[in-house]
């Protein structure tokens, strides 16, 4: 294979990654704030997913790309209450 057509190929791969990955980010940006019922079967636990968003010691920050789903458990859960003690 001549080094044009491995270049040409390598730049084709890398816009079909990028067109699936912007897809994605575009998905889970539309389902900010999203509660989603489920998620633990000990409680009455929800999720919510948060787009680009990334916390990190604390620290909130924005960036593209980055999506969290957060499970929001029953206070009295015995899943969440274990998590508690090991951590």
């Amino acid at each position: 294979m001549s080094n044009a057509r491995r270049k040409r190929r390598t730049e084709r791969r890398a816009a079909e990654r990028k067109a699936g990955v912007d897809g994605l980010n575009q998905t889970m940006s539309a389902l900010d704030g999203a509660h989603i019922p489920g998620g633990c079967d000990h409680c009455d636990a929800y999720q919510v997913i948060r787009a680009n968003q990334l916390t990190m010691g604390g620290v909130t920050e924005m960036g593209h790309g980055v999506h969290t789903i957060e499970v929001h458990h029953d206070d009295d859960c015995p899943v969440l209450l274990k998590m508690q003690r090991v951590a």
